[in-house]
């Protein structure tokens, strides 16, 4: 009204201007006042809250209801709330006892994740006011879809649902509650009835057979009379991509593989505005009609199409002069092929290694610089979705071969077939099928069951029977439950062992008990005089012990532990391998243990024939065997290969002892090992002598950089939750920028709650002469607010400096990369994995870690004897946790 007013008077050439308006009697006050007085515009928020807090909650922002309390105080609403609260619905008084009106905001933030929670948008728990974002929010927030059109999809979508019922569902949604069927369109309605290719069940007076009518009528390019009924189309077509796409995802996530190939197709031909069953070339622009018509009249596969010339393509339409343009355009439209490789990893679980081979000539005019696709694996009946993931295929790379690896599961008894699809996101028609067939597929056999944990008495340190050895272990008291039920073969007894337990259960101290065993050889030695001194640190060395890790962070790692804890205990040599043959034979034969990377103890292993010290190595521990199937898998497996020889052809054999985390098929190990039954152990995955609780948070958003930002709230929510009174938290990210970016956004965070400080446990004074030594300003400035950080790269110096920080308890949070995890000595309550996927930079974009980290990652989560139990956050896109088999 006040627009249409304000369009009286020309200033140019009218001193003043007139407005009438014709209304009733009863209005006559409002508009009186709406002129005359000014009006405060009030806020419309309230009735969309629902929707909009949804949307923050899917975002991240949003973790519990004080979260979205405190976002109402941002809004409008919550100012007119404060000058009018009758109005809104606030109790009389509640302002005189809650100024800032927080109770009022917790109930309507309360009422509105009721709602959610009722029409499965959200998980809310009333217990502890937390939020958890489902799918069908995510789909929600994402195509602005409102909750009530999202229950109505939710309830009414059934897996053998056709073309007539999604229609008609789609006609459900409540944006269209408002429209109606006038008298004067039902006729032409009725005409259009008959010309819809999809029957309408529903009679002429109802609006969904209205809805249902225009939108077919839209893509099938029917012209309109009525010009309301024209407007109708527009409104209705203006909301059918986003409705129909929700529609899609929705079966989708659900796993139903013939719903979702229908609602797919069904967004496809609303955005190219022509059916399925049209010609495919259709979608191309500057064909004939004339054209495309004839082609639609022959009984011709498309298929065929790309086996003919474009003489025979002309002769085929009787149109010559349009060969070639028919020819380039069917070897325009997308086409792959595909190969796949079948493995089996458990009898229950499969990897597909599929190959991609674009088979067209890419246009920048038609396909633009990416083509999008979903790679679709059912099952032999077509009707469940094992599998799904957007794929797009870059301008770059369109003559190239792609690799996709994915796994799927696989029940008894065997199906004879899966059907991996490659369906366009955009053309109509573009779909390429490859049946996989299990029909020689060979299953492993079915592995044993873990090694049970024995419900034995814990065993005191005196059962070392050595006083020097019972020193080591003062602190501790008594060994924990594995330590405990290994110890008998691996301290009374020479026998090869293999020992599977996961991260944090006491692996360590399991070696050192075979790595104590033969120095109490040497002091029997001593003692009967052999060599003419009583100590270790007396002579060379009688006896000689390797350890080996594939990695060396590891090495290095054990080499400070053990040069601390046995060198200066015991008073045997602890050395380090350099690479230099000369000087790691001398190293060898003068020292008690050594420690090298498999690298390092291959070449000089390799001439043990010629060289006595290497076979003098009475102790060869092998440590991380669970990365025998990784990059360094070949060389680990030939250096315990060469040992295992090696002791076969000397009169005093190598004892091998060998570590690892649980194992599908540790027996296989063992027995290649050399460790019999009863010196093999393969303890669960659940065995640990802190238990892990693992929370899972996912995020479905395709982007690498978008998904790490929105990952960070979660992972301050997930501190400030689980990690709270100042108990350690560590925060693994993928690389080095999102090191820094992350401990300054959880610094941000903190400031944002009021209390900067929030993750310092030490006084300003009591930080400064280690900050002191930090050269990195970022670094200082995070470590002086309680957060470290640490990556690959980092100066040894500063790294020693922040790790002791957080050890000693003065920092509450360590962010660090996710390759530094082998290397790490720290340990916390509270584990956060911000992404289980880094950028590998080959063209592909994010791949998933390896296992191995995930499972190394993990073990960090573990302080015995301060936490009874220990926590762990994964939060990313996808991740596949595979707990028993490597």
């Amino acid at each position: 009204m006040m627009q249409m007013m304000g369009r009286a008077g020309r200033p140019q050439f009218d001193t003043f201007g007139e407005g009438i308006i014709i209304t009733g009697h009863t209005e006559l006050q409002f508009y009186l006042s709406l002129f005359n007085v000014q009006l405060p515009i009030e806020s419309q928020f309230i009735g969309t809250i629902p929707d909009n807090l949804n949307a923050e909650i899917v975002l991240g922002t949003v973790q519990n209801l004080k979260d979205a309390a405190a976002w109402l105080g941002y809004t409008y609403l919550y100012v007119r709330m404060l000058r009018s609260p009758q109005l809104y619905g606030v109790p009389l008084g509640a302002v005189e006892g809650d100024p800032l009106l927080q109770q009022h905001r917790l109930d309507l933030a309360h009422s509105a994740a009721l709602l959610l929670d009722k029409n499965n948008l959200i998980r809310y728990d009333r217990r502890t006011g937390n939020f958890q974002v489902t799918d069908l929010g995510r789909i929600a927030s994402h195509y602005y879809i409102t909750y009530t059109t999202l229950a109505a999809f939710n309830n009414h979508l059934k897996p053998t649902m056709g073309d007539i019922e999604l229609l008609r569902l789609f006609s459900l949604a409540d944006e269209f509650k408002f429209m109606i069927v006038r008298e004067e369109e039902k006729l032409e309605l009725a005409k259009l009835i008959d010309r819809v290719p999809v029957p309408v069940k529903e009679s002429l007076d109802e609006p969904t057979a209205k809805i249902n009518v225009l939108l077919q009528a839209y893509i099938s390019n029917l012209k309109l009379e009525g010009l309301a009924l024209s407007s109708d189309m527009v409104y209705v077509t203006q909301s059918a991509g986003r409705l129909m796409r929700c529609l899609f995802e929705i079966c989708l996530k659900r796993g139903w593989a013939a719903l979702t190939d229908k609602a797919l197709n069904l967004c496809k031909e609303v955005n190219h505005r022509m059916w399925s069953s049209q010609s495919p070339l259709r979608q191309f622009k500057g064909l004939p009609t004339e054209l495309l018509t004839r082609l639609e009249k022959k009984d011709l596969a498309w298929e065929r199409y790309y086996d003919l010339k474009p003489s025979e393509l002309g002769d085929l339409i009787r149109m010559p002069k349009y060969g070639k343009a028919l020819h380039k355009f069917v070897h325009q439209f997308p086409r792959l092929e595909l190969a796949a490789h079948v493995q089996p990893l458990t009898r229950s679980l499969l990897r597909i290694d599929l190959s991609i081979t674009p088979d067209f000539a890419w246009d920048d005019k038609v396909h633009g610089s990416v083509e999008p696709f979903w790679l679709l694996v059912e099952d032999a009946d077509g009707e469940v979705l094992l599998y799904h993931q957007y794929w797009l295929l870059r301008k770059a790379l369109s003559e190239e071969e792609h690799s996709l690896s994915f796994t799927v599961p696989v029940g008894e008894p065997l199906p004879p077939q899966y059907f991996v699809r490659m369906v366009s996101d955009r053309w109509i028609g573009c779909e390429s099928i490859l049946p996989v067939s299990f029909r020689q597929l060979i299953l492993p056999e079915k592995y044993p069951p873990p090694t049970e944990l024995l419900d034995l008495q814990p065993l005191p340190v005196s059962a070392l029977r050595n006083k020097a050895f019972e020193a080591l272990y003062k602190d501790i008291g008594v060994f924990n439950p594995i330590q405990t039920q290994v110890f008998t073969s691996l301290y009374n007894s020479d026998d090869n062992c293999f020992v599977c337990a996961p991260t944090g259960s006491g692996k360590t101290i399991c070696a050192e008990f075979a790595l104590l065993r033969l120095l109490a050889k040497e002091q029997q030695q001593r003692a009967a005089g052999e060599d003419g001194g009583s100590s270790f640190a007396d002579g060379k060395p009688l006896v000689h012990a390797v350890y080996v890790a594939p990695l060396e962070a590891l090495v290095a790692e054990k080499y400070v532990e053990w040069k601390e804890k046995l060198g200066k205990g015991l008073g045997i040599k602890v050395a380090k391998l350099t690479g230099d043959s000369t000087t790691d034979v001398r190293l060898l034969s003068d020292n008690h243990l050594v420690l090298a990377s498999p690298q390092q103890w291959d070449m000089l292993s390799r001439r043990w024939k010629q060289r006595k010290a290497v076979q003098a190595v009475g102790l060869f521990i092998m440590d991380e065997m669970q990365l025998l199937g990784g990059q360094q898998g070949p060389v680990i497996e030939v250096i315990c290969s060469r040992m295992r020889y090696m002791g076969s052809q000397l009169p005093n054999p190598t004892r091998l002892v060998a570590f690892s985390h649980s194992l599908a098929n540790a027996k296989d190990v063992g027995e290649w090992l050399g460790a019999g039954g009863h010196s093999t152990f393969n303890f669960a995955p659940g065995v640990r002598p802190v238990p892990l609780e693992i929370h899972m948070h996912g995020l479905d958003i395709h982007n690498f950089e978008a998904r790490m930002q929105a990952m960070m709230r979660p992972c301050y929510s997930a501190i400030l939750n689980h990690a709270a009174g100042g108990k350690p938290a560590i925060v693994f990210v993928p690389t080095r920028k999102h090191v820094r970016l992350t401990a300054l956004d959880l610094l941000t965070s903190a400031a944002g709650d009021g209390d900067q400080h929030r993750f310092r446990l030490a006084g300003e004074a009591d930080l400064e002469p280690y900050i002191s030594r930090i050269k990195d300003a970022a670094l200082a400035h995070a470590l002086s607010f309680g957060v470290g950080y640490v990556h690959e790269t980092m100066p040894a110096l500063e790294r020693q400096v922040v790790e002791f920080l957080f050890d000693s308890g003065a920092i509450q949070v360590l962010v660090a990369t996710a390759v530094s995890c082998w290397g790490m000595t720290a340990s916390a309550k509270l584990i956060v994995i911000m992404g289980t996927q880094y950028y590998d930079g080959s063209g592909l974009g994010a791949s998933d870690y390896p296992v191995t980290d995930l499972l190394q990652m993990l073990g960090r989560a573990s302080r015995p004897g301060t936490d009874e139990v220990g926590l762990a956050t994964l939060a990313g896109r996808v991740w596949i946790v595979i707990m028993s088999h490597l």
